[in-house]
């Protein structure tokens, strides 16, 4: 098939051995996937070309609603490209930071990766790699998650595989083994616990760090942790997967299947539906190289053309010219039903927004009229923040809400720093503010604070800015640790000097159930050389807000 009957639209990824583009079958509008591999001196993981050239006859065969199929290699003379089905949609990493799936959508997905691997059983040819990368997941025009299997045995023709592979690769594979079912089931099962937490299991820059970090992994005790509202049979099914033993895992994918299913409750049913897909002909931006900021110039996979091909390419403008007026037209109506839609599901939140945007108005006045010369509060906003950060003492924004007074007062203890933290490996920690009183005044207002790692704009001086509200999609004021770092994550508040701590509020996060990952804390108080002076462990979950009094 020539190179020049498809054609790249949109470059949406680089990845660490191809660019990956959005593209166009000419011949039909309908689209595809290019995969265009870097050349072997321009990455370190390059995919042995005469490898894929093996494999492409019996990857054509892998047709299956769940799996990306692959419709053509292209080895022109410049580049060397792989064509695939597209589905439009994220890949299970992007997913899973912004989206927390629900019990039942998270046993669907999992229904659907078993019955991509199922079809690789049938045809004896495994995945060798269905990482989070690898799936791609959208919300289903019939309702629901739909998760579609990408790259599927491309890993074969890999000398050398990029870290997030070894992350999620099976320990036998570390071993030197070939890809089988139990591998795959191994690494789907990872690949649906990062779908599920947003966290890898196991992490490092080696075979043996990775290694180290599955020996201690235990999936049931995190999972019950990360993820309480997931039913136990679940859990126990995705650690059956998730053995280092190979031998301890389902023989085959179809036992798996049928142990997920009978774990379910009454009624589902596994209906196969066609993925989704964007119309033919569907218009696009121009070609851009955004995705990445080193990803390489795009340009289009096309051989180099004679220049009757391109007087032939430049007679079959004009009919495509004919017809733009037509297209132009639907294009402004569906544009137009959608920015209609659009304000109508909005129309609610917009709303909110002019009635607070009111309020603040209103205050402003008052203010205005109170002080001639008003205050202002410095922004810091723009400045970037690292991993671990040394905060600077919190300065309470025109937002934040005034600190409630605590019900319950201890006796006191001197102390200089409180320290929160969850004792369980690669947890998250979300608190919405943390409040120490001593004699009726919030000392950590006054503080510093810092945290074992941050994410998602989460720093830890947003739980000493005076703000309880634990909504952080609506108000960002809440401290968010990493996931993916490794050890036990926790926050600590310097109150500047020992004073006699009474009483520590902790807000928790309250958006989206979020709120459920900030169990079982360790809450200390610790003097100016560190040492604890008292400590509680095994608390529940702050719902929204735990009062501690200290010296009880």
């Amino acid at each position: 098939m020539p190179a020049d009957h498809f054609q790249p639209e949109k470059l949406i990824a680089a990845g660490p051995s191809a660019k990956v583009y959005r593209g166009m079958e000419t011949a039909n509008g309908r689209k595809v996937l290019i995969k265009a591999l870097l050349h072997d001196h321009e990455t370190s993981q390059p995919l042995d070309r005469e490898q894929l050239q093996m494999l492409a006859p019996s990857l054509m065969q892998m047709r299956n609603p769940q799996i990306a199929g692959l419709i053509t290699l292209l080895p022109t003379e410049d580049e060397f490209a792989l064509v695939y089905e597209f589905m439009p949609g994220l890949n299970a990493r992007a997913f899973a930071a912004e989206r927390k799936p629900a019990p039942t959508d998270l046993r669907a997905l999992a229904v659907q990766l078993m019955h991509a691997l199922l079809a690789g059983e049938h045809l004896r040819q495994p995945h060798g790699d269905p990482k989070p990368s690898n799936l791609i997941i959208a919300d289903h025009p019939g309702g629901g998650l739909f998760l579609q299997v990408q790259d599927w045995g491309q890993s074969l023709s890999r000398r050398e595989h990029p870290p997030e592979t070894l992350w999620f690769r099976a320990p036998e594979l570390h071993a030197g083994g070939t890809p089988t079912t139990q591998s795959d089931l191994f690494t789907a099962a990872a690949s649906l616990f990062c779908i599920a937490t947003n966290t890898a299991p196991a992490q490092g820059d080696t075979v043996e760090q990775v290694m180290t970090d599955w020996r201690a992994f235990n999936a049931g005790q995190v999972l019950s942790h990360m993820r309480p509202d997931l039913d136990q049979p679940l859990r126990d099914w995705l650690g059956w997967l998730l053995n280092l033993a190979p031998q301890q895992r389902p023989h085959s994918v179809a036992q798996a299947l049928d142990a997920l299913m009978l774990s379910m409750q009454t009624g589902f049913t596994y209906m196969q539906q066609q993925a989704p897909a964007m119309a033919p002909g569907t218009l696009t931006g121009p070609l851009v190289s955004a995705a990445h900021p080193n990803a390489p110039k795009p340009k289009p996979i096309v051989p180099k053309s004679s220049s009757s091909a391109a007087a032939a390419s430049t007679k079959s403008e004009a009919p495509a010219k004919k017809g733009s007026g037509s297209r132009f037209l639907i294009a402004m109506v569906l544009n137009l039903v959608a920015f209609v839609l659009s304000g109508i599901f909005l129309w609610p939140f917009i709303r909110e927004a002019i009635s607070d945007w009111k309020l603040t108005t209103a205050e402003s006045s008052t203010a205005k009229a109170a002080a001639m010369a008003p205050t202002s509060v410095p922004d810091n906003a723009g400045k970037p923040t690292p991993a671990v950060t040394q905060a600077t003492p919190a300065a309470t924004t025109s937002v934040a809400k005034p600190p409630a007074a605590p019900a319950a007062s201890g006796p006191g203890l001197n102390g200089r720093f409180v320290r929160i933290e969850i004792p369980v490996s690669r947890g998250i920690l979300n608190l919405a503010e943390v409040q120490v009183f001593s004699a009726g005044e919030n000392l950590s207002l006054k503080g510093t604070a810092t945290q074992s790692s941050v994410s998602g704009e989460g720093r830890p001086e947003l739980a000493i800015d005076g703000n309880t509200d634990g909504d952080k999609i609506k108000n960002k004021s809440v401290m968010h640790t990493n996931g993916n770092a490794r050890g036990t994550p926790w926050w600590e508040v310097d109150l500047g000097r020992d004073a006699p701590v009474q009483t520590i509020v902790i807000w928790n996060r309250t958006d989206a159930g979020y709120g459920d990952r900030t169990v079982n804390l360790t809450v200390q108080v610790l003097d100016a050389e560190k040492k604890v002076v008292w400590e509680k462990k095994g608390l529940p979950k702050p719902n929204p807000s735990l009062e501690l009094a200290v010296g009880q």
